[in-house]
């Protein structure tokens, strides 16, 4: 793996909430935003911003099963500025509310 992208990995995981701009990320690692999305797709087979989402969702879902933050904390820890566009792009990517995904994970953890 490239040593930038293993840089900007390393970046991620230690704050993936900070949604950090393909610009902002290129500057860090010393590309040009077009080198940068270039290697990175090719490295990691998907987008930086499809990676950074990913991430996101994964803790997301981690959180909505845990049961301690309510929605609306969920989306500010997880780097959105919005609880709606959380809800929205969440419903669009899994076909569900983030609520009714607590709600149907809690359904299926009891039976």
């Amino acid at each position: 793996m490239n040593s930038r992208i293993g840089q900007v990995l390393r970046a991620i995981e230690d704050d993936y909430s900070k949604l950090l701009t393909l610009k902002q990320v290129s500057a860090f690692c010393g590309l040009s935003a077009s080198r940068f999305r270039r290697l990175f797709l090719q490295q990691m087979g998907l987008s930086y911003k499809k990676y950074i989402n990913e991430k996101r969702y994964a803790q997301a879902i981690r959180y909505l099963k845990s049961g301690n933050l309510s929605v609306k904390q969920i989306s500010y820890k997880i780097g959105y500025k919005s609880n709606a566009t959380f809800c929205l792009e969440f419903k669009k990517k899994y076909g569900i509310t983030p609520l009714r995904y607590r709600l149907a994970s809690k359904d299926n953890g009891q039976k």
